[in-house]
């Protein structure tokens, strides 16, 4: 039984194979999707696109069927055009010219968007998936919304390389910082100095603030913010378990400012996206589209 569903999930596959184009149509009409992956993680459009042997013209017609629209409301012989979406850095790549379609970037590894640069119509989300990734479309969207954030994403990083600078500007004012008078420690771990340690910690703690920070702000700049970031006083780190270094008062906001400029150069580095840092820590969903073969 097994057997039979897989040869019918790869039914487009086949109809690619044998350039097919009126198999193809039907198949579509009979609900058959695109999204299904063969033995070498290729799904029907990746098969098409590697096949070298055909002809301009059959090949825009193969393309054609298999990304035809099957809503019925959509315009007679709508194609739909291949969707491709990720972090913004993702954008920057492509707009370089180095980016190949049809797969994912690895750059920056879990620095960029859930540990890629690019999604398409083409990819897995997991490298198990027999399929291509679901609801595509719509992720550019929650992602820069900064909905299910972490650390790493580019709405985090945009956001901490605002703040970074925010905090520097701030302490270089002479402006006090806002402690919390609490037990605190922070493990520092491989062989990190206190600077890399106290950037780990702001983005920990910046991207945990980030709702609360926007919605105390006085405008959309984040001009003043730094006075909304609590600071544990004293501020405590221990090394590989053993020694321990406490910090407060002017030492304490030494630290901080160090952190911020570690964490800005980081960001700065390239691991934060250009147009993020450009646009004042603001995200602007990407969905954008190829109606060709991407190759």
């Amino acid at each position: 039984m097994q057997i039979k569903s897989t040869q019918q999930t790869l039914a487009l596959h086949k109809a690619v194979e044998q350039h097919d184009t009126e198999k193809i149509r039907e198949l579509r009409s009979e609900g058959h999707k695109t999204v299904h992956l063969n033995d070498e993680k290729q799904s029907p459009i990746d098969l098409l696109a590697r096949r070298r042997s055909i002809d301009t013209g059959l090949r825009e017609k193969m393309h054609g069927a298999l990304m035809s629209s099957l809503n019925p409301t959509a315009p007679e012989g709508y194609t739909k055009p291949e969707a491709l979406h990720g972090s913004p850095w993702g954008f920057e790549i492509l707009a370089a010219g180095a980016l190949k379609g049809g797969v994912n970037d690895a750059k920056g590894g879990s620095a960029s968007l859930e540990g890629q640069v690019f999604f398409s119509d083409r990819t897995p989300e997991k490298s198990d998936d027999a399929t291509t990734r679901l609801n595509l479309r719509s992720k550019a969207r929650i992602y820069s919304q900064g909905e299910g954030m972490h650390t790493s994403n580019p709405v985090a990083r945009a956001f901490q390389h605002r703040m970074a600078q925010e905090i520097r500007h701030h302490l270089a004012s002479g402006k006090a910082l806002t402690t919390t008078n609490k037990l605190f420690t922070l493990d520092v771990q491989n062989e990190h100095t206190p600077e890399q340690a106290t950037a780990l910690w702001l983005q920990s703690k910046l991207t945990g603030s980030r709702i609360n920070i926007i919605q105390q702000s006085e405008n959309a700049s984040l001009a003043g913010s730094a006075k909304l970031l609590d600071v544990p006083e004293p501020f405590n780190l221990k090394f590989n378990d053993v020694s321990q270094q406490s910090f407060s008062g002017e030492a304490l906001k030494q630290l901080v400012d160090r952190g911020a400029e570690t964490l800005q150069q980081q960001l700065e580095a390239g691991k934060a996206p250009l147009l993020g840092m450009i646009n004042n820590g603001k995200i602007v969903p990407m969905v954008f589209g190829s109606a060709g073969s991407m190759t």
